[in-house]
């Protein structure tokens, strides 16, 4: 009540000045009525302008939202993509890049190279539609001769061209791989004896069994224990042996075991007269000897 005193002023006392007080006091309830107008047609501006900026911000967010959704699809298809060409996530180890093939007719070399390529592709995560080039950067010498003349034959004569891993594999094989390599694996199998130290002769003859695939258990045993000197024979029996990594296993122990025999024998001092030493040397080379 104290307030609306204070806003409308002293009420009148004489009747004559009543419709002076009310015109005034009307003037200033209308002042009062336009700035509050006033008032709410600038929060309402304000309101506006408000609005309008968050629509904005709204509209951006929208579009920025719409973009990290496109971005997300197209790495979910490369990781998808990635996924079904090889399972494994992707290695942080740096791949060592794989050997040439500069198409020396040789298997051994050649399935290596191939061996070394497809492990590559692994590692390294090849797609499908680029290991050919990618192999094709690996040839060397006869073998980038071929490619280069078989790409010149895709143009000239009408040949296929090379678009898949397999394709290019088995041309090839059927270009360095010599088709007679059992064979001769067979026939060097025959001339192969233990001349040397016991290891020596185990690497040669597992380096022919790679190149002869249809030998069976029983005539590899046979092959290997007919080649040995006869004293390694008879210490391989005695100990029993019955299948042929049993058998390379044992020979690799017997070699260390004869070779140990005789550089003791060698280092052996004459104190006493070269025959003692002599005599025990003979010893050593005899089927069974043991420390």
């Amino acid at each position: 009540m104290t307030q609306i005193k204070e806003a409308l002023g002293e009420w009148p006392c004489e009747d004559g000045i009543v419709a002076s007080w009310a015109k005034h006091t009307r003037g200033e309830v209308q002042a009062q009525r336009s700035m509050l107008e006033s008032h709410d047609n600038f929060f309402e501006e304000k309101l506006a302008e408000f609005k309008t900026e968050m629509q904005s911000r709204i509209d951006d967010f929208k579009e920025t939202l719409q973009s990290y959704g496109e971005d997300i699809a197209i790495l979910k298809k490369t990781v998808l993509q990635g996924s079904a060409s090889d399972p494994e996530a992707p290695s942080k180890v740096r791949v060592p890049k794989p050997k040439g093939f500069n198409g020396n007719r040789n298997a051994k070399e050649l399935e290596n190279f191939l061996c070394d390529i497809k492990q590559f592709f692994k590692a390294a995560h090849v797609p499908n539609g680029e290991k050919v080039s990618i192999t094709s950067m690996y040839l060397t010498g006869d073998a980038k001769l071929w490619w280069r003349t078989r790409m010149e034959d895709n143009v000239e004569l009408g040949k296929p061209w090379i678009t898949t891993w397999e394709t290019l594999k088995k041309e090839l094989k059927d270009q360095f791989l010599p088709t007679n390599t059992a064979w001769v694996a067979r026939e060097a199998l025959k001339r192969l004896k233990h001349a040397g130290t016991v290891r020596e002769y185990v690497k040669e003859f597992s380096s022919l069994m790679l190149d002869i695939k249809n030998m069976s258990k029983e005539d590899k045993l046979f092959n290997f224990m007919s080649g040995l000197q006869g004293w390694a024979q008879m210490e391989l029996w005695r100990q029993g042996v019955r299948d042929l990594p049993a058998t390379m296993a044992a020979a690799d122990c017997l070699m260390d075991y004869k070779m140990g025999g005789a550089i003791s024998t060698t280092q052996r001092p004459k104190s006493d007269g070269g025959k003692k030493a002599k005599a025990e040397g003979k010893a050593s080379k005899k089927p069974g000897w043991k420390k």
